[in-house]
């Protein structure tokens, strides 16, 4: 695992080399084992290239692995970060077509496998990546980012250059970035906690999306194509014994495949279904005792599930260990994962994340994760309740339910959110709805101050939504389960749980590895039908797939998450902090937001007659970004 950057444009060798080593130096926490540089100079009208590399030394720790890496003619340079997990069959094959190797790193494969085979090697690399290759002879750079986005890649472009780093950090830090806010991300914002697709909160900076490739060609604007979506997979039909048997041996392939390293891998053990079921099967191929890790929040009135984690740890026999994490100085904390992710991130479930990789041994640089389960194996209750999306458009086409309804209780205002979410009559609105909480557009939008409405209304919210849903087939878009199932897949994961993984680890230079995104598992799950997933319990194939190996408690037991006691906060002990910054004079805050209707939802959720901690806390992170990175409007 990495950190990459570069630049291509007008500029001198020095200027190049000084770019390239303020890159490399703001991504040192990614790759604290090593670093380098490669600069190709300008030449007359050609533009000259500057690439930068930082190194968590995981496969081949020899120098021979070292990046960034050249061909032996030097035509192609590659600047790598991921995890090629099928690297060992990709190399003989081209070994077998005449290729030369003198390492044994993945990241010699993928450079290998990307000139032999052109584009169309990405499309058979079974890994997280984020890449830029640079060919020298055609003066063109390439960027590709892996099919579920597992590993990040921003950049920057205008008619003069183009800037590219693993986070965007980087890009403030060679000022490639103007700082003016992104309205698109903004409004995206307040809807989901996070901005979507290639939206960033920064006008000038995009996202390159999950299983896409960046062309820049001299003379040609940047050609952005897309090399894997799900829409590819055909449905087939499989009977559930079937699904069963062919899900177990996929998983065991995919985590066997996850565990290929040249230094210790560890998991986190939750106690979950996803987790339990990666220790069983790691247990199962890895050589020694398994190193698990689960964690206990003090302070944090969330379900413990620590007991259930112990009893599958030694149900497989690995070598345990519980870290206690408190959540001490939270200011400071907040302040840490503003930097990390660079923009705001309002999940409050990345600070556990950050808390236990913080407290990991020095000697633990890898470690698997379950992220990924719950959307190709249907874990979500939405995805059972989207069985009665048409009776539900029928209920909400009644007079009545066009209304904003006064209702007492927060359960009651969940339970109507949940209901128009389900009538919304597109498909694309109700796959967003169901992913925000706010109640209603009324309630996000009295929050923007007079001014700026009327700009807000020009941009979509859900717009990435439409983008989605309109490149699918009609037999998906006549299925809301399978439609959810697939949009969650492009929007979601990338977009807010890949994204929380490797800012929160990655700050920490741990490199988590997520076996239930692997290429054939995926491949094959995806390709069953949504009734097949969701019928009987949750994750119903994935249980039974695991049935003979799993105790009952987790089998059979609830589903818990991390439990982020942020609520609580806000009425407590950053009660103080948080309203000095969301009322702060002379701020972005005062000229975004209509201070009246800003107090309203504070007085509401500080005496308790609503919920509103979700968009509280949002909006604080958001204010500590643009205090944080001197955010402008214009």
């Amino acid at each position: 695992m990495c950190g990459i950057g570069g630049y291509l444009g007008p500029a001198s060798h020095s200027a190049l080399m000084d770019t390239a080593r303020t890159l490399a130096s703001s991504l040192h926490h990614r790759g604290p084992d090593a670093n380098d540089v490669f600069i190709d100079a300008a030449d007359g009208n050609n533009p000259g290239l500057a690439l930068a590399h930082t190194r968590l030394s995981i496969l081949d720790l020899s120098e021979l692995g070292a990046q960034p890496m050249s061909s032996a003619d030097q035509h192609f340079t590659i600047s790598y970060n991921g995890e090629l997990y099928n690297y060992l069959e990709l190399r003989q094959e081209l070994i077998d077509a005449g290729r030369q190797f003198v390492s044994e790193s993945d990241t010699e494969v993928v450079l290998q496998a990307l000139i032999h085979w052109g584009e169309a090697a990405l499309s058979r690399f079974n890994g997280m990546f984020a890449l830029a290759l640079w060919d020298a002879n055609e003066r063109t750079l390439t960027l590709a980012r892996d099919r579920f986005g597992i590993k990040p890649l921003y950049y920057t472009y205008n008619d003069e250059r183009l800037v590219f780093a693993s986070e965007i950090q980087s890009l403030l830090s060679v000022d490639a970035l103007d700082r003016r806010l992104s309205l698109q991300g903004f409004y995206e914002y307040l809807y989901f906690g996070n901005a979507l697709g290639s939206e960033t909160l920064f006008r000038d900076c995009s996202k390159l999306p999950a299983g896409s490739v960046l062309t820049l060609s001299p003379g040609q604007p940047p050609e952005l194509r897309t090399f894997w979506n799900p829409e590819q997979q055909a449905l087939e039909t499989h009977t559930e014994q079937e699904a069963v048997a062919n899900i177990r041996q996929h998983l065991s392939n995919s985590v066997k495949r996850h565990l290929v390293s040249d230094v210790p891998v560890g998991l986190f053990l939750s106690g979950g279904l996803d987790s339990s079921t990666l220790c069983a099967l790691a247990s199962e191929h890895y050589e020694g005792q398994l190193a698990t890790y689960s964690v206990d929040f003090s302070g944090s009135s969330a379900h413990s599930e620590l007991d259930v984690a112990r009893e599958v740890a030694k149900c497989f026999g690995t070598e345990h260990h519980e870290l206690n994490v408190t959540y001490d100085n939270l200011e400071s904390l907040l302040d840490k994962m503003t930097t990390a992710h660079s923009q705001p991130f309002g999940d409050a479930a990345n600070i556990p994340l950050y808390l236990l990789t913080e407290q990991l041994p020095d000697s633990v640089k890898v470690v698997l994760q379950g992220d990924g389960g719950d959307e190709i194996f249907g874990g979500y209750k939405r995805y059972r309740l989207l069985e009665h999306a048409r009776l539900c458009q029928l209920i909400c086409s009644l007079p009545l339910m066009r209304r904003e309804l006064p209702l007492p209780t927060s359960v009651l205002r969940r339970g109507h959110r949940m209901l128009k979410a389900l009538g919304s009559a597109s498909d694309a609105e109700r796959c967003a709805r169901l992913l925000t909480e706010e109640p209603g557009d009324n309630a996000v939008m009295e929050l923007i101050s007079e001014p700026l409405r009327g700009k807000l209304m020009g941009h979509d919210p859900f717009r990435r939504y439409q983008e989605v849903v309109s490149t699918l087939p009609d037999k998906v878009r006549n299925d809301p389960q399978q439609l959810m199932l697939w949009t969650d897949t492009r929007i979601l994961l990338p977009d807010h749980f890949l994204e929380k993984v490797d800012r929160s680890t990655m700050a920490n230079s741990v490199e988590v590895r997520v076996p239930f995104l692997d290429t054939e598992l995926t491949d094959y799950v995806m390709s069953l039908p949504a009734k097949l997933k969701l019928q009987g319990s949750s994750k119903n194939l994935l249980r039974k797939a695991m049935a003979d190996q799993l105790p009952d408690s987790v089998l059979h037991g609830p589903k818990y998450g991390f439990g982020v006691p942020y609520v609580e906060w806000l009425r407590g002990p950053l009660a103080a902090y948080a309203k000095e910054r969301l009322f702060a004079d002379n701020s972005l805050m005062a000229e975004l937001f209509d201070q009246k209707a800003l107090q309203r939802l504070w007085d509401d959720h500080m005496s308790g007659s609503a919920d509103r901690g979700f968009m509280i806390y949002k909006l604080l992170m958001f204010a500590l970004w643009a205090e944080r990175f001197n955010v402008t409007l214009e």
